[in-house]
Order: C-alpha cells, then structure tokens, then sequence
C-alpha cells in the first residue's frame, strides 16, 4: 500500500481531511454519485484509557502486568488498523499467558486476547498458526 503525508496533497484535500478528523465524521469522495474514495479518521484508543478499562476487570494482574496487556491490546488495535487480520506474540510471563500451568484455558484474558485477534505462543518456535479461529481472517 503507497503512503504519502498529508502535506504532499493539494491545499483543498489538506482541509477536507482536517475537518474529517477534528469531527471524527468519514468523508466520502465521490465520483458522478459513485464512491471513489473513504476517508475515515481512525479512532485510537489511548494507553491510558485500555489501562483504566481493565483495572474494572477483575483480572487479579499486578499494575505492572496490567500496564503490559494493555500495551499489548492498543497495538494490536493499531497494527489492525494497518490492515492485519491478527497479532501474535511470543508471551513467557506466566501471569499474562491465556492458560494456567496445567494448559487450562484463564477465561478473562483469553476472552481479551481473542477479541483483539491476538494469538499468544509459549515459545518462539510459532508453530500452531493452524489453529487461529477461523473469524479473523475475513
């Protein structure tokens, strides 16, 4: 996908799109009535507002390893954003890992991990991409 920054477009587009993120409203381009091209300001939630979600989610973490997941869910946001269907990543922190020693699925944070699209591996070797849910690559 070609990027350019909002300085290279011409003076009008400049304006238009501004005003697209100041209202936070899409603006569509049209061409005799036709969709030609959606600009859509993207809405990123802030660190701080993932961290204050989840301190009202009884996820018995530590602050610290609450400040990593919620790291880890807005740039997962972020790089969907991009265009990315799914996240992965290698987690080793027993207390941020989707299951318990015994493999036994941890309901709340493999809820969280799921509805971000974020696939966690216990190693580095990531080998089981076979078994991501079949719902994210749409």
């Amino acid at each position: 996908m070609s990027q350019i920054t909002l300085s290279e477009l011409p003076p009008i587009l400049q304006t238009l799109i501004n005003q697209a993120k100041k209202t936070g409203e899409t603006l569509t381009i049209t061409d005799n009535g036709i969709p030609l091209a959606i600009i859509s300001p993207v809405k990123k939630k802030s660190l701080l507002e993932v961290f204050a979600n989840l301190e009202d989610i009884d996820t018995s973490l530590k602050p610290y390893d609450m400040a990593v997941l919620a790291a880890i869910l807005v740039r997962a946001e972020y790089l969907q954003q991009q265009g990315f269907s799914w996240v992965g990543f290698c987690e080793l922190d027993s207390d941020l890992q989707p299951w318990d020693k015994n493999g036994v699925k941890k309901p709340i944070l493999s809820d969280l991990y799921n509805a971000s699209h974020v696939w966690v591996y216990r190693d580095f070797l990531v080998e089981d991409v076979d078994e991501l849910p079949e719902v994210w690559f749409y």
